[in-house]
């Protein structure tokens, strides 16, 4: 079975980020990020591809399976030859819901559980929204004043299920995961 889940850093009014790079960096979350991923699959537009692969010299997120959603029909990522094998690139979401129903019905079969992960952009969260089971954010406590992104899930749709609290750069942030509520 797959659950959907979307993991980001967020500040005080969901700002995301500005100019295609986080508001907050902190080495805390981003180890959260990687335990938390690492060996499952990752689905994010094609800016937030290329902002990771330029933010790691080339590489691209090891130990997952990595899905990009664009409309460029001509986009290749600028990765090496051995990160291609985990890379798969996709011009709707239709098919990427189409691709994941087929690989979790693998998962199914074999009683086990994978979860998907929404790392963005905030295109992307909007288009997986109504998949979300699960939020993990890193929610900082502080209002950037510069961003051009922000999250676009309503947190009301979600019940807290655990809080980190964490400190960093003088900075206060807290690790939360959402589950969303019954309907």
């Amino acid at each position: 079975m797959l659950t959907y889940s979307a993991i980001a850093c967020i500040d005080k009014s969901l700002g995301l980020g500005f100019k295609n790079d986080l508001l907050f960096k902190s080495k805390i979350d981003l180890q959260n990020f990687k335990r938390l991923t690492e060996g499952e699959i990752v689905v994010m537009g094609r800016k937030t591809a290329d902002s990771i692969i330029e933010m790691n010299n080339g590489k691209f997120l090891p130990n997952r399976t990595k899905i990009i959603l664009t409309r460029n029909k001509d986009y290749t990522p600028n990765i090496s030859d051995s990160d291609r094998n985990s890379v798969f690139i996709y011009h709707d979401i239709e098919n990427i819901i189409h691709s994941l129903n087929l690989v979790s019905a693998f998962y199914i079969r074999h009683n086990q559980e994978k979860e998907v992960f929404v790392i963005g952009g905030e295109e992307i969260y909007s288009l997986f929204s109504p998949h979300l089971q699960k939020l993990y954010l890193t929610q900082v406590n502080h209002n950037y004043q510069n961003k051009d992104t922000w999250f676009p899930i309503n947190l009301n749709n979600y019940d807290l299920q655990n809080s980190e609290r964490h400190e960093d750069k003088s900075i206060v942030f807290a690790i939360n995961t959402y589950i969303r509520k019954e309907v």
